[in-house]
């Protein structure tokens, strides 16, 4: 798995990734921050890359290729990738920019045959942007707490999966 962390450092995400899988192969899984001050760098190399800020998309697509690259030549094969958080991108960058970063992204992904995940808030969001974002998306999963605070997913418009609403455990 690779994440790109928009607000958190890499060893704060490894760690609340660690939190919720105990089983997490470090191997294979690898973090590209954006903290300008990360006291992350240099820590694991091929696995932990650090941008100035979350204003370098050049630099996040240039990190996602070689974290990429580096898995792929150990093996691993269908890698998963996920973007937290979207809205932090769009502090730095007007819409169309994040949508052409996250289109060319996407496209990289889906043609390397992996898994992408990207994570909006929609109550944070306008409708517009909300729309625009999920233009470079397959799917969508919804995300909610049942009558009884439990929480819940439902996927649409991914065939293989079911659409009804299903509970889910961390």
């Amino acid at each position: 798995m690779i994440l790109i962390s928009t607000d958190k450092g890499s060893q704060q995400v490894l760690k609340q990734c660690e939190d919720l899988c105990e089983n997490l192969n470090r191997t294979r899984f690898g973090v590209i921050d954006c903290q300008k001050n990360s006291s992350d760098r240099g820590r694991v190399a091929e696995r932990f890359k650090s941008v100035s800020s979350p204003g370098d998309l050049t630099g996040l697509g240039i990190n996602f290729s070689a974290l990429y690259e580096t898995f792929s030549q150990e093996g691993i094969e269908r890698i998963r990738t996920g973007v937290t958080s979207v809205p932090t991108l769009l502090m730095y960058h007007d819409l169309r920019t994040v949508f052409r970063f996250l289109h060319v992204f996407t496209g990289r992904v889906s043609t390397l045959g992996g898994v992408g995940v990207l994570y909006i808030d929609p109550t944070t969001q306008d409708d517009r942007t909300v729309s625009a974002i999920a233009q470079v998306c397959d799917g969508k999963i919804t995300v909610r707490e049942d009558e009884t605070g439990k929480p819940e997913l439902r996927v649409q418009g991914l065939d293989t999966q079911p659409t009804e609403w299903t509970p889910f455990s961390l």
